[in-house]
């Protein structure tokens, strides 16, 4: 398996969805992340099917168990869960053990079909190309 660690947002956020036109869910657990991901991922991917559905991104916090979320962020979440023509799901765990894990898995109905896994929260910080924080990814099953 390729260790990834230039360009992750297009490896593993994008371009799977480009290959393979059956995928239609992206399932996220993230320790941490931001609305502002969501909202550019589900705009860029809307934008990239040309009219035709984008994926539905169904994202799940892993972290709000053990430092909460703020009101502000709770609120952008909201919103993007709202908003019109972008099928986005977030979701808190409040319970239990906080989950730091990062894993990404696109979904063909049902069926996973590509995963990744690694460092990088769903946050634009961790997905940005002049990442200095050496984010890495790597495909796994």
């Amino acid at each position: 398996m390729e260790l990834l660690t230039t360009s992750l947002y297009r490896k593993a956020l994008i371009e799977p969805m480009l290959a393979d036109s059956r995928l239609d869910r992206l399932l996220v657990v993230s320790g941490y992340s931001a609305a502002g991901m969501g909202v550019r991922h589900a705009s860029d991917m809307r934008k990239l099917r040309d009219g035709k559905p984008a994926p539905r991104i169904d994202l799940l916090c892993g972290m709000t168990a053990e430092v909460g979320i703020g009101r502000e962020a709770h609120a952008g979440f909201v919103d993007l869960c709202e908003r019109r023509g972008l099928d986005f799901s977030c979701r808190y765990l409040v319970k239990g053990e906080p989950v730091h894990a990062k894993v990404y898995v696109w979904c063909a109905g049902a069926n996973p079909v590509v995963a990744f896994t690694g460092s990088a929260n769903y946050s634009q910080n961790a997905f940005r190309e002049a990442n200095t924080r050496r984010e890495v990814l790597t495909q796994c099953s």
